[in-house]
């Protein structure tokens, strides 16, 4: 039996010795025995188990005992519990686990009482499914018994299974120890069976239906449990001496049917049953609400501090660390800060807290052991003393109170990289571009002072982004490196990098740079003087071409390239026309007349009109399509020549209109004459 400890600190170190000492056999699934302390929980154990130091001895009154060569276990002597640590067990021959819990109602000491129900919440935490095993001295489980002894052990059981009782439901058994009766088992459990009734109706009459508490009506119903599924065990006590008690008849015949309802008959609960409620002695509880919780709360922070500060400087050292171009830097510290943030505001657990610490701080393992161990002290005492265990755990999570603000921090640095590129983004529009100057000079005179005096004029220089302009206005702080950011970042975006270049023969306009313009191409040609010899005009941008204005070119071939083409602000037209074909001066202005037989010959065509030459627009992003209008009309021929003269026709031999009335008036002339 441990010594009560003098001290916080021995407190500690017997904690920390039985966290160290827990050895979970690599299981997940657990047989638990609870029950009073002097239950015989110890002696089923081992011999459910077969443990060969298990004897039978008589005691001085001559009264048959187990014993198992640490301590005689009687009905008298049960004052005393004698597990402090959780007692983990593997049955060899089913590889189940069984778990021997320090028993309710130790009398021992406070401390104690704390150290045991600590060290077997640890273990009960870490399980995935569980049995259930009560063990209670049959005497108690008479009708002439102490029923309030058995209900005691009840409301300690609720106690525990405050938060799943009824994932128990097919997974809890009662085992009756120290039985003397030469009853057979069928009359013992119909006994117990009907002392639990009787159970339940007294809780019935004392707790009408309108007041009766969520722990009776728990307790109701682990009854329920018991009663329904009739999974009741029974531990006799030995008759005679005898060095192995399992080669006794009656004894072999109790360890078979005590194996069958143990590891057969009680299920194992569903697959995570929830966490187990801390239950303690009423006096613990008083204990405890002292110094030592207070005591506890200032080393936990005392603790927390520095690894709070190693956080915060691993977290400033990572995204300092990052470089590359400046917008390639400024986006990936921005997202890297977003990552961190998420993953600082999801540590809900312990566990949270060691992986971010550990993986993304650098910490060390063993200065997390250390936290985790003290942290998961603090909230167990928490729990015991009664008080709201979210107060503790926010100021664990929250790393008291430092969390938030590096999280703000964090925050702030994201805030300002984003509003750096969406800044440098939004200096690529065309309203920006047309006073790219105004704008070269602000950005290039830009300094902490002057800040926000210059983000004033955002909108007077194009920056028709409200948003842009609304975070310029509210930035809460900007440092003078991301200024330098901001400002080489300006330049990286107005760098057009813009070339116009004759080539071929000099009939083809070759325009290259990040961002075009067509209205700097009308310039470039007119600059020139080349309008009558160009064949050509290839505009390219790596990054976004404008079309800024209307462009007429004739006999032209036109060929735009860039990732964006945007049409601005109003319609713009773009006319492509043949050039008129020229009259010929190398011939008559008639084809030759006719000769002899020979008709006049036909004219010669005129000359066709020329091609307007072909569009070509390629493109992953058009903006404003419904802006942008083509035109292409060929040129007009010229006329062709005038035929040739035809031949003159043969006479007529028929009298024509004007002959036959000569003829007439000639013969009213003879007429006249021979009458006269």
């Amino acid at each position: 039996m441990a010594a009560a400890p003098r001290s916080t600190h021995e407190l500690d170190l017997l904690l920390k010795n039985g966290v160290q000492e827990i050895d979970l056999l690599g299981a997940d699934e657990f047989i638990v025995l609870v029950g009073c302390t002097g239950s015989g929980k110890s002696t089923f154990l081992k011999f459910l188990l077969k443990d060969a130091t298990l004897n039978i001895t008589k005691n001085e009154q001559d009264n048959c005992n187990f014993t198992d060569g640490e301590a005689t276990i009687d009905s008298e002597n049960c004052l005393t519990s004698k597990t402090i640590m959780p007692n983990l067990r593997k049955d060899e021959e089913t590889g189940f686990v069984v778990m021997d819990c320090a028993g309710f109602g130790d009398t021992r000491s406070e401390h104690n009482d704390l150290i045991a129900s600590f060290l077997n919440k640890r273990v009960l935490d870490k399980a995935r499914r569980i049995k259930l095993v009560i063990v209670e001295r049959y005497d108690r489980l008479k009708l002439s018994g102490d029923r309030n002894a058995f209900m005691n052990v009840l409301s300690h059981v609720s106690g525990l299974l405050k938060n799943n009782h009824r994932s128990f439901r097919n997974s809890i058994c009662l085992v009756a120890t120290k039985i003397e009766s030469e009853k057979d088992n069928g009359a013992l459990i119909r006994s117990i069976k009907t002392f639990l009734k009787e159970a339940v109706k007294s809780l019935e009459e004392n707790y009408s239906t309108l007041t009766i508490s969520e722990d009776k009506l728990r307790e109701m119903e682990i009854l329920s449990f018991l009663i329904a599924n009739s999974q009741i065990g029974l531990f006799r006590r030995p008759s005679v001496v005898n060095a192995d008690p399992w080669g006794l008849p009656a004894l072999q015949e109790n360890f078979k049917n005590l194996r069958k309802l143990v590891f057969e008959d009680v299920e194992y609960t569903p697959d995570d049953c929830g966490k187990f409620n801390i239950v303690v002695a009423p006096k613990t509880q008083i204990w405890i609400r002292g110094p030592l919780i207070e005591s506890t709360v200032e080393g936990l922070k005392f603790l927390i501090s520095p690894l709070a500060i190693l956080i915060e400087q691993a977290v400033d050292a990572k995204l300092g660390e990052i470089r590359g171009e400046v917008e390639e830097k400024l986006t990936r510290i921005a997202e890297a800060g977003e990552i961190t943030i998420a993953l600082l505001s999801s540590i809900k657990s312990l566990q949270d807290l060691e992986n971010f610490a550990v993986n993304e701080a650098g910490v060390q393992e063993e200065t997390m052991a250390e936290l985790k161990f003290h942290a998961e002290k603090a909230i167990f005492y928490f729990g015991v003393a009664g008080r709201d265990e979210n107060e503790i755990k926010e100021l664990i999570f929250g790393l008291n109170g430092k969390r938030n603000t590096i999280i703000a921090k964090i925050s702030q640095l994201v805030e300002v990289n984003n509003f750096i590129l969406d800044l440098a983004k939004a200096s690529e529009s065309y309203e920006v571009r047309l006073v790219n100057e105004e704008c070269k000079e602000l950005f290039n005179g830009l300094n902490i002072s002057n800040f926000p005096l210059k983000m004033a004029n955002l909108q007077r220089l194009g920056f028709n982004n409200v948003s842009i302009a609304l975070q310029a206005l509210n930035l809460r702080q900007i440092s003078g490196c991301q200024i330098d950011d901001l400002k080489a970042l300006f330049r990286k975006k107005n760098e057009n990098h813009f070339s116009a270049e004759w080539v071929k023969n000099g009939d083809c306009l070759l325009v290259l740079g990040r961002f075009v313009f067509l209205s700097q191409v009308i310039r470039e040609i007119n600059l020139a003087n080349r309008q009558e010899c160009i064949k050509q005009v290839v505009l390219a941008a790596t990054e976004h071409l404008y079309i800024d204005c209307d462009l007429s070119l004739q006999h032209t071939h036109l060929t735009l390239i860039a990732p964006k083409i945007e049409s601005t602000r109003v319609k713009r037209i773009i006319i492509l026309k043949g050039e008129d074909a020229p009259d010929s001066h190398d011939r008559d202005e008639q084809a030759p007349a006719s000769q002899d037989e020979n008709p006049g010959q036909n004219g010669i065509d005129g000359n066709p009109g020329y091609s307007s030459g072909s569009f070509t627009l390629i493109s992953l992003d058009i903006i404003n399509p419904t802006l942008l209008e083509v035109r292409s009309t060929g040129g007009n021929g010229s006329n062709g020549q005038d035929g040739g003269n035809g031949r003159d026709a043969p006479e007529c031999q028929f009298p024509t209109f004007e002959k036959q009335q000569r003829a007439t008036n000639g013969q009213i002339d003879r007429s006249l004459h021979s009458v006269v």
